[in-house]
């Protein structure tokens, strides 16, 4: 009798591992959830300044702060004019100090990026701790 219930689990016990395993695995579809990948990705890419030039350093920094910012709208796209990204963060419950600091930073990367001028070392490191702790606030 024991091993007939026995034998009767390990179907059960095979479908629970199973569904367990698939929502274990699953792919985030959520549009927040795959801006918010972007923008660690991002960051990541900048962080390995050695392989980056100045310019894709900045590069990676503005995305991720964009990326960050269409997260907290769990929305898909790819850019923000500084005045979409300030209109965004506001309406959507971001700090209106944490939003300004935001706009300021992502006006400063621009600025730099497009002036040609490239950031090196402290003032580099600096930036990419900025842009870190900003995305993280925002992102929540």
């Amino acid at each position: 009798m024991a091993s007939f219930l026995g034998g009767l689990a390990i179907p059960v016990v095979l479908f629970l591992l199973g569904v367990g395993a698939l929502h274990l695995f699953r792919k985030n579809d959520r549009p927040s959830a795959m801006m918010a990948q972007k923008s660690k990705q991002e960051l990541a890419a900048a962080t390995k300044s050695d392989k980056n030039d100045g310019i894709d350093y900045l590069s990676n920094l503005y995305r991720a702060l964009v990326y960050a910012a269409l997260s907290r709208a769990g929305t898909l796209g790819e850019t923000l004019t500084p005045d979409e990204f300030a209109s965004l963060l506001n309406s959507r419950g971001v700090s209106p100090q944490t939003a300004a600091t935001a706009t300021d930073l992502l006006s400063q990367i621009a600025q730099t990026r497009f002036s040609g001028g490239a950031l090196t070392g402290a003032a580099k490191n600096k930036l990419v701790e900025k842009t870190k702790k900003i995305t993280k606030a925002i992102v929540r």
